[in-house]
Order: structure tokens, then sequence, then C-alpha cells
């Protein structure tokens, strides 16, 4: 080892002294670093050996002939290889595979593309695209890459997943008909309308919104079409499990009018949980009809008296409970008391016009009332 180099045999008349800048690229190293006594490298022969028995010879360059050798082959068997970002430039980026190449910014995965100096410094996965050793150039996607690598990700993903499994997934996108969640590696699952919430039907942008992180359960795999079914509201459990000791009888609750019926109303206690509130259970007072004394959207103070829970049924009353102070003597167009959401504290934006009949006709989702069109007489419900 010299201190700017190193002497080597080569099988020639004698040895061949090969500098630091023909040994390596870098400039912050000392010889020792890279070279030691009786070790064997590769060398390219730049210049012959002539009469006086000297040559040029340079480890660098055999280097770069045996990489651009691998990047031909990268190329040729459309490999993946990791390329270390090095600088973002007009147009794309500069990558290292051992040899410099070209990455355009419409080759770089769509979740970098307009953040393109974030990766500089990282490894990224890419294919070759172009490779031209006579012009020694070399074009990168990042993009390539990664559909080849999500696509086997995807594979590997619906060979494990079961019916059953939970997942933590990213609200992607809103339809009538339900969301659709990102639940990892490209796959992405439906969440039916009817697997949002155990609560009454509404609005798929009123239960999640977009970019929302939720919890889900696979309810159907079908590795072939790719198509997931999920469920949000089956990773919780049904609220009438539990019914008898979240509403015990004598309880006082606050819940939401939902539903005028011409007998009573239907009380919305919480998240798939109603109770009916019988008109004769409104006031102390002879009431004619529930409309001289409730609105939809109406929160009201209620007390339990009876909880069926294998009917689903819950029956309350209005009765001897303070706190609905208000209610009664509005005028017909004044609106909802305190109109929200008991399950997210979101306004109701329905009035007491657009409720009469078409709440009473109205379904919830899976039938957890139970008093819909079943309690079409006073005496069922009494």
């Amino acid at each position: 080892l010299e201190r700017d180099g190193v002497m080597v045999n080569a099988g020639g008349k004698g040895d061949y002294y090969i500098p630091l800048n023909r040994l390596t690229t870098r400039t912050d190293v000392n010889v020792s670093e890279i070279a030691s006594v009786g070790e064997t490298m590769k060398v390219a022969v730049v210049k012959e050996e002539d009469e006086q028995g000297t040559a040029v010879l340079s480890k660098l360059k055999a280097d770069q002939e045996g990489i651009w050798a691998d990047v031909e082959k990268y190329y040729d068997e459309q490999s993946i290889v990791t390329a270390k970002v090095t600088k973002a430039i007009k147009g794309g980026l500069l990558v290292d595979i051992g040899v410099p190449c070209f990455l355009p910014q419409s080759q770089v995965a769509s979740d970098y593309r307009n953040n393109l100096p974030s990766l500089v410094g990282q490894e990224i996965p890419v294919k070759i695209t172009e490779f031209d050793k006579k012009l020694r150039r070399i074009i990168a996607s990042h993009r390539a890459a990664m559909q080849v690598i999500r696509q086997k990700q995807k594979k590997e993903f619906f060979a494990k997943i079961q019916p059953g499994d939970i997942y933590e997934g990213t609200v992607n996108g809103i339809a009538e008909f339900g969301a659709f969640v990102d639940i990892g590696y490209g796959v992405e699952g439906l969440v039916h309308l009817s697997e949002l919430t155990y609560g009454r039907r509404r609005p798929v942008e009123e239960i999640v919104k977009k970019k929302d992180r939720v919890k889900v359960r696979v309810l159907k795999v079908d590795a072939d079409t790719g198509k997931v079914s999920l469920s949000i509201k089956q990773t919780k459990p049904h609220p009438w499990e539990t019914i008898e000791e979240d509403y015990p009888v004598g309880s006082i609750l606050e819940g939401a009018i939902i539903r005028i019926l011409t007998f009573g109303a239907i009380v919305e206690l919480s998240e798939g949980v109603t109770g009916l509130l019988h008109i004769s259970q409104i006031s102390n007072d002879k009431i004619r009809k529930v409309e001289d004394a409730l609105r939809v959207g109406d929160v009201v103070k209620v007390r339990v008296l009876e909880v069926l829970k294998e009917e689903r049924k819950v029956k309350l009353s209005m009765k001897g409970v303070e706190g609905n102070d208000g209610l009664f003597g509005r005028d017909p167009g004044q609106a909802p008391r305190a109109a929200v959401q008991p399950e997210t504290g979101d306004p109701v934006l329905e009035s007491a016009e657009s409720n009469g009949n078409e709440e009473a006709g109205s379904e919830p989702s899976d039938d957890t009332t139970g008093h819909g069109e079943t309690a079409g007489s006073e005496d069922q419900e009494l």
C-alpha cells in the first residue's frame, strides 16, 4: 500500500501502480480502507504495457464495467433493483444503482410524485425501462417497480385473508350505497350502508368521511374478482347484548325524537337502541296528538319503564322527569329543541314539517328498534 494508491502484480514484467482516483470515486477515504496487502481485485487495462513495462490499470473502470453488465441484465430480465436517490432535479430525480440514472417525475409512485425532495437520501425500488450502454443512458421507473411489488403483496394478502379478520383501514371513497375502505396492500373493500352502524340508516357521509381511519371486519372475500365485503358495525358488540345493564329500569336517559307515530314517538337513545314513548307517557296532561308536544329532532329526558331484550323493545316515559321544560306550547313552525344525534353530537337537520308521514314510514337498518310496522296498535305497545 502506498500513501495515494496501491502496487499490484497483474502478471506483467513487474508491479503496477494504481492511484486512489482509479480505485474509487470517493475522496474521503484512505487507501487502507479500500484495499489490503494480499487482496485480489479485478482491474481493467486503460493503457497497455509499453516497452518500458509501464501500463495504466484501473479498478474503478473494472468495477463500472461490471456494474454496467449488471444493469444490462436488470434491464433484460426486468428485475427490481434498489436505488439511492441522490438529487431532485427539474423533471425528476437522479438515482444511483451503482451508476447514475434518471428517474422521470412521471415514473415516481403517485404517493411521492408531488414531493420529490422528500425522497432524496432514501433507497427506493426501481425497474430499468430504458438502457443504452453506448450512450451511457439509463432511465428508471419507481412506479413500475411498485406496481409489481403491490401486485405480489396483494396476491399474498388474498392468500391469507379470512372472513372474521379485523383490519384498520382508511376510507377512500363515499357512495350512496356505502363506503370504500383501503385495508392495505392495494386491497379496497366495500362497507355496505347496512354495515356502517347499528343505528338507523342515514346518508353515508353523516357516518364516515373520506380519510377517516376505521376498524373493519371481513365478511366475504372473492380472490378471483378481488372483491372484499367489510363491516364497521360488526367490530363492536351489538348494543342489545348489554341492554339490561346499560339501560336499567328506572334510569333517566336523554334521547332524540326520530319518528312521530299516531300513538307515540320513537326515541333514539344511542346507536342501534331506540325506545317507544307512548302518547299516554308524554305528559300528565291529556294530549290529543303527539305533534302537539313533540317534534322530530327534539332532545328529551325519559325514564326507562320496561326493557324487553328478546323483543328488542324499550318502553319509556316523560312523566315526572325533569328537564323537558319548553317542549309544550310551542308554535307549529318552531324548530326542534336541542336537535342533535345522540351517538355523534351532530345536528339533526330534519324539520318537524319534513318528518311527519315520511319518518313514520321508514324502517331502521336492521330492525333494532322493534317499534316499526309491528307496533300497529296501541294495545300491542301497552
